[in-house]
């Protein structure tokens, strides 16, 4: 198979999407062809046996047409655009897109790839016209394209609701941080850890979504048991983190290199992952929990979709989102059960290996794509 995968974002420029995008090409190109179509005003890290293609701007939608000359040449079997309105236009606007999409399906076939379809909350007149016209962009892309897939379950169920005769798929992401050599016990000592200090983990963005005063009150609970306690922070916020925590120690390590974060991980006792949506399948830093064997703690709720809620209390555990004290008594219960601890571990690793391993993900993503436009389950 000859796969083209085109995203505006590309390492390394910090960019999750244009992480997932390069880790799912190099798996990818292991038994197919692969070649990238990124932005021209970036530099970018080549890829073994990907090649890359450098011939718009994210920043000007009008020179989305210039894929469509690229791609003619090529000629790919299926091209796979990688979509977050953000990622594609200032403030999220592109009206070119869905135009030119429909004119590739003239020699190629497209699925776009959903990591966001739109600004959601409208608090202003501003957020209410951005999320008008992403809404408008996100159902002219559904249209256009040959099937959809989506990072989340809950976004696939209502597709299926909307556009019943149009064919989508679940494809979660997977972790983009390679695992780091070194135990537990190693790790922390060589970051200077006490060994009686329990530290809970916290990695990615101090996003709205992110609840960061349940954690304060979990930590808070903690230290009122008498246990030390530590909040390890991964990531770019360290100012908002830091001031949610109030009376809690706070270790900020900033933004690191992939290895470096997960050098860190194997530091953590508890992670936590409490979001205002509920834990899923597009939450890199809860699936790096998992590839890391962290016993973790997070909510379920409308974004969680059933694959995560049927291993609730196997591979995690997670609470309403609605009730921080919830979420507070199982965080109390993982640290006083070690056996629980242990089990989550373990368990959580398997779940990372059968389900969210790069492997795992281009297979069923090449199983997608043989079967063409053909609305059948994936097994």
């Amino acid at each position: 198979m000859k796969l083209a995968i085109i995203v505006p974002a590309w390492p390394p420029q910090l960019d999750g999407i244009g992480d997932y995008s390069a880790r799912l090409a190099s798996v990818f190109s292991i038994s197919n062809q692969v070649v990238v179509f990124t932005a021209e005003d970036r530099v970018v890290s080549p890829i073994e046996g990907v090649r890359m293609v450098q011939c718009f701007q994210w920043t000007h939608p009008r020179s989305n047409w210039q894929l469509l000359d690229h791609l003619r040449n090529e000629r790919p079997d299926w091209a796979i655009v990688q979509y977050n309105p953000f990622s594609w236009g200032l403030r999220g606007f592109n009206m070119q897109l869905p135009r030119v999409l429909r004119r590739m399906r003239d020699f190629t076939k497209v699925a776009v790839m959903f990591h966001e379809r739109y600004f959601a909350p409208v608090t202003n007149l501003r957020g209410a016209m951005m999320a008008g016209y992403q809404r408008w962009q996100y159902r002219q892309l559904v249209t256009v394209a040959d099937l959809s897939l989506y990072s989340t379950e809950p976004w696939l169920a209502d597709h299926q609701r909307r556009f019943p005769a149009k064919p989508a798929y679940h494809l979660p992401v997977g972790s983009n941080i390679p695992l780091a050599d070194g135990s537990h016990e190693v790790t922390r000592r060589t970051l200077g850890i006490d060994p009686d200090t329990l530290v809970l983990g916290l990695f990615g963005s101090a996003h709205v979504s992110r609840l960061l005063d349940w954690i304060h009150l979990a930590a808070g609970k903690l230290q009122a048991t008498g246990r030390k306690t530590l909040l390890l922070y991964i990531g770019p916020h360290q100012q908002a983190v830091v001031s949610a925590m109030r009376g809690i120690p706070v270790r900020c390590v900033g933004v690191l290199a992939a290895e470096e974060v997960s050098r860190h991980l194997r530091a953590v006792d508890i992670f936590l992952s409490p979001f205002a949506d509920g834990v899923s399948t597009r939450r890199g830093s809860f699936i790096a929990a998992l590839q890391h064997g962290l016993a973790t703690v997070g909510t379920e709720g409308e974004s969680t979709g059933p694959l995560l809620a049927s291993h609730c209390g196997q591979a995690f555990i997670l609470t309403p989102c609605d009730s921080p004290d919830a979420f507070v008594a199982a965080v109390l219960r993982v640290v006083a059960e070690p056996d629980l601890r242990r089990s989550l571990e373990q368990k959580s690793v398997q779940l990372f290996q059968t389900v969210f391993s790069w492997e795992q993900i281009a297979s069923r993503l090449t199983q997608i794509l043989q079967r063409g436009d053909t609305p059948r389950e994936i097994a």
